[in-house]
């Protein structure tokens, strides 16, 4: 366990070949068409459907190594940015999770955010990584306060036996509702910069309702045992 790991910003051009032909093999893979976003930014990616396997590889690796080359610049100006962003607020962050969490250890992981060509932003539990599309300096401290809620409330779910009752998309969905209202309380809106709109509109309703369970807890793990009961 971890009290508190550092977040290291780099690139991985590996791990973004992978996402692309990930998100263009399974448009709806987390949950929403982030393949429909990629094309918009890479529209010479639409090819991609027109081809064989063989050549969908070859399309990717290629595009994506001119990508990464005509905008060396962009992506490492991004890396040193939110690098800078992110250490500014880090202690904050854990001053404002520690009372959250009630002090409760960080899970081990690398920690790690890689800077990407594409907007997905998916994150990797098991290895506790995540990427980021270069584009979003105004927006990158909401989501790597997203991301590491995500870890933390994860952490938390795996020792709590009521959560073994329900499915994993299920659990997603509470994750994301629970981050929904966290990143929208004060202290979290300070570090931020601004109120995070709620990551998934159809589950702005459910917002509402597990918002109630939250101000009655004000404690995550009693937060997860009721939440797991509404109906």
């Amino acid at each position: 366990m971890n009290k508190h790991p550092h977040v290291i910003f780099s690139l991985n051009k590996k791990l973004d070949k992978e996402m692309i032909k990930e998100f263009l093999e399974y448009p709806e893979k987390a949950g929403m068409n982030f393949s429909a976003e990629i094309l918009e930014i890479h529209p010479k990616l639409k090819e991609y459907y027109g081809l064989k396997p063989k050549e969908q590889k070859t399309l990717i690796n290629d595009y994506t190594d001119s990508y990464y080359s005509n905008h060396k610049e962009d992506l490492e100006k991004s890396k040193k940015t939110y690098q800078n962003k992110w250490d500014k607020v880090e202690n904050i962050f854990y001053i404002e999770t520690d009372k959250l969490f009630n002090n409760f250890s960080w899970p081990e992981g690398k920690y790690r955010g890689f800077i990407s060509i594409i907007t997905a932003g998916p994150r990797f539990l098991e290895t506790k990584e995540f990427q980021s599309f270069y584009g979003w300096e105004k927006n990158i401290i909401g989501q790597v306060v997203h991301e590491m809620l995500h870890f933390q409330f994860y952490n938390q779910l795996s020792f709590i036996k009521e959560a073994k009752t329900i499915d994993k998309e299920e659990l997603w969905q509470l994750s994301e509702i629970f981050n929904d209202i966290i990143q929208a309380e004060p202290g979290f809106v300070k570090i931020q910069g601004y109120t995070p709109r709620v990551s998934y509109p159809e589950h702005r309703n459910l917002v509402e309702k597990y918002k109630k369970s939250w101000d009655r807890a004000q404690n995550v793990s009693q937060f997860i045992v009721d939440s797991i009961n509404i109906k």
